[in-house]
């Protein structure tokens, strides 16, 4: 007998489990982003999104450049290279001054020798 209560008031808990469910659906819609949201989300994103790739953009021109240069920049062999020419030419500077000290000085003593042979004849 127990069955029977639920035979009278079927249409009752239809009615509810009916109104419940459409209460659920409204509060679900609701909870949702309506068409209009969703278009200005999307333009929102579509201009982060642009201004993202031109940032990355400008940032990609930017590395070849810096790229380029470095391409052109001497290495380390090139420096070590150019050191050791320079030291290379300092000895041959040195040298160089040396010898010009000695024809200096060989000059000086021909220079004496004439003025004092032809002063003295």
């Amino acid at each position: 007998m127990e069955i029977n209560w639920v035979r009278e008031w079927w249409p009752v808990i239809a009615f509810g489990i009916a109104t419940a469910l459409a209460a659920a659906a409204w509060a679900v819609r609701k909870g949702l982003a309506s068409k209009d949201d969703l278009a200005a989300a999307e333009r929102v994103w579509g201009q982060a999104v642009g201004q993202i790739k031109a940032e990355l953009q400008d940032q990609s021109e930017r590395l070849s450049k810096v790229e380029t240069n470095i391409e052109h920049l001497p290495t380390v062999e090139d420096i070590n290279d150019v050191k050791e020419r320079l030291a290379r030419v300092g000895g041959r500077v040195e040298a160089m001054q040396a010898l010009q000290q000695v024809q200096g000085k060989t000059l000086e003593r021909i220079e004496n020798y004439l003025l004092t042979s032809r002063g003295g004849a």
